[in-house]
C-alpha cells in the first residue's frame, strides 16, 4: 500500500481499540471490550496508510493487519499469523510470561467467580451468554523507583474510666523502593482492568520469542514508557503511605493519615518491556455487556457484575440493624424514657412539653443519621464485592516482595510539636 496513502479510522470511543462490522447485529464492534455501535456514531480520523499487506503461508491470502498488532488469526483458513517484524527495534519486549491457563479453564474460572456471588439477579447465570473469549499478549512497563514521604497519622487511647479518648500524632518520613511495578502500555486495554488482575508472578518471566504468540493476539506497546510514570507514581504513594501507616502504633482507633507528602523519582532509568498473558471474555445480559478480565498465569478474575438492588437493599439494611440496633436501641430508649419523666414529673407547661420533645425527638434524628450513614457504608461493601475492578492506585495493594520501607531518624517518633494530649 502506498505510504502516502490515507485512511479514515474508525476507533472504540470505549477503549479505544479496533472496530469492526459484525453481520449478526448490523453494527461496528470493537475487537477489545466488545461494545457495538453505529457507524455514524463513531467519530473517525484521517491518518496516512498505517495498514500493511502481507500472505498468509498457510492459504495464501493477502491479509491486512495495523502497525500494533502482532498476531492474529487468519480469517480463511484459520492459520495463526504472527507478524515478527511489529516487534523489532524499540519495540522488542524484553520479556514474556507465557499463557499458563487455558482458554476452557479461563471459562471454568469465571463461572466458578460468579457462582459465588449471592447479589446476581436470579436470572443471571441462567440467562447470560459468553460471547467472545480471547486470549491477549498485553505490553507492560516494569519500573524501578523510590518514594519520599513525609506523613502524620493520628491515633486515639480511651480514656480510663471516661467515654473518651486522648489523641496522639506520629510522624512517619522515610523512603519507600520499589522494584518491577507493572503498568499496561495499551491504550485498547482499560487500566482498571488490567490492575485489577494482578498480580503476576514476574520471576516466571522468560526472554521474548515469537514463539508464544501463535494463537493469541498480540500487539505492541501503543503508551510508551514515560507515559505510564503517573500511574505508577500515585500508586506507588498510596502504597508508602499505607505501608508507613503500619509501623505506628494503633492504640485504640487509628491510625488516621492526617496529612502527607509525597514525591516520585525513578531509579537510573531502569525499566523493562514485558508481554503479559490476558484472557478477555465478553458476557452479553440484559442487552448490556460486561468485560471480565482473567490474568492468563493465575486464573484471577475482575469484573464489575451487575447487581439485584433488592437483594442489596436487604442486605446492606439486615447488616446495619445487626450490627448497630443493640447500642442505638437503649439510646433511644434512654431518650424515650428521660421525656416521660420530664412530663410526669416536671408541671405542665410550654418549657416541659418543649423539653420533653427534644429528649424524645434528639434520640431519633441523631439515631436516623447514623444508620442513614452505616447503612450506606453496607451498600457500598456488597458493592465492592461484586465489583471489583478499580485503579490499583485506589486500592492500595503493595507487595512487600518487591518493595523495601525504610524510616529515617527523624521519622520514627512523635510528631513534634504535636505533643500527646496525655502527656
Amino acid at each position: 500500500m502506498d505510504e502516502n496513502t490515507t485512511l479514515e479510522v474508525y476507533k472504540c470511543p470505549s477503549c479505544g481499540g479496533a472496530v469492526r462490522f459484525d453481520a449478526a447485529t448490523g453494527s461496528l464492534t470493537c475487537m477489545w471490550c466488545r461494545n457495538a455501535y453505529d457507524a455514524e456514531a463513531l467519530e473517525t480520523k484521517r491518518v496516512s496508510a498505517s495498514l500493511e499487506g502481507y500472505l498468509c503461508p498457510e492459504c495464501g491470502a493477502e491479509l491486512m493487519a495495523d502497525d500494533f498488532i502482532a498476531a492474529d488469526t487468519c480469517p480463511y483458513c484459520g492459520n495463526n499469523e504472527v507478524a515478527p517484524h511489529r516487534f523489532e527495534g524499540e519495540f522488542e519486549p524484553d520479556s514474556i510470561i507465557p499463557f499458563a491457563i487455558s482458554k476452557q479453564q479461563a471459562v471454568e474460572r469465571y463461572e466458578s467467580y460468579i457462582a459465588q456471588k449471592d447479589y446476581l439477579p436470579d436470572d443471571f447465570i441462567a440467562t447470560s451468554r459468553i460471547g467472545s473469549a480471547q486470549g491477549a499478549y498485553v505490553p507492560f512497563w516494569l519500573k524501578d523507583g523510590v518514594v519520599n514521604f513525609d506523613c502524620t497519622y493520628k491515633s486515639q487511647k480511651k480514656d480510663a474510666g471516661k467515654n473518651s479518648y486522648s489523641e496522639r500524632y506520629f510522624r512517619r518520613a522515610g523512603t519507600y523502593e520499589y522494584a518491577r511495578i507493572p503498568a499496561d502500555g495499551s491504550e485498547r486495554m482499560p487500566d482498571d482492568m488490567m490492575d485489577s488482575i494482578e498480580p503476576y508472578d514476574l520471576d516466571e518471566r522468560v526472554p521474548f520469542s515469537t514463539e508464544y504468540l501463535p494463537g493469541f493476539m498480540a500487539e505492541r506497546y501503543t503508551v510508551d514508557a514515560e507515559g505510564v510514570d503517573d500511574r505508577i507514581g500515585n500508586r506507588m504513594c498510596v502504597s508508602a503511605i499505607l505501608a508507613a501507616k503500619e509501623t505506628a502504633p494503633g492504640l485504640d482507633r487509628g491510625p488516621f493519615i492526617e496529612g502527607d507528602h509525597c514525591t516520585t523519582r525513578f531509579l537510573n532509568g531502569h525499566e523493562e518491556q514485558t508481554l503479559l498473558p490476558v484472557w478477555l471474555i465478553v458476557i452479553a445480559y440484559g442487552g448490556e455487556k460486561y468485560l471480565a478480565g482473567i490474568n492468563g498465569q493465575t486464573g484471577k478474575v475482575a469484573i464489575n457484575l451487575p447487581i439485584d438492588e433488592k437483594k442489596q437493599t436487604d442486605a446492606a439494611f439486615k447488616g446495619t440493624i445487626k450490627k448497630e440496633l443493640p447500642w442505638t436501641l437503649p439510646f433511644f430508649l434512654g431518650g424515650l424514657a428521660i421525656a416521660i419523666a420530664i412530663l410526669v414529673i416536671s408541671p405542665p407547661s410550654e418549657g416541659t412539653y418543649y423539653a420533653a420533645a427534644v429528649f424524645a425527638i434528639l434520640p431519633i434524628v441523631c439515631a436516623a443519621s447514623y444508620f442513614t450513614n452505616r447503612y450506606k457504608r453496607e451498600k457500598r461493601k456488597v458493592q465492592e464485592s461484586m465489583q471489583n475492578v478499580r485503579e490499583a492506585k485506589l486500592s492500595g495493594d503493595y507487595d512487600p516482595n518487591c518493595m523495601t520501607l525504610t524510616l529515617s531518624e527523624q521519622g520514627k517518633g512523635p510528631l513534634s510539636p504535636f505533643a500527646s494530649k496525655e502527656e
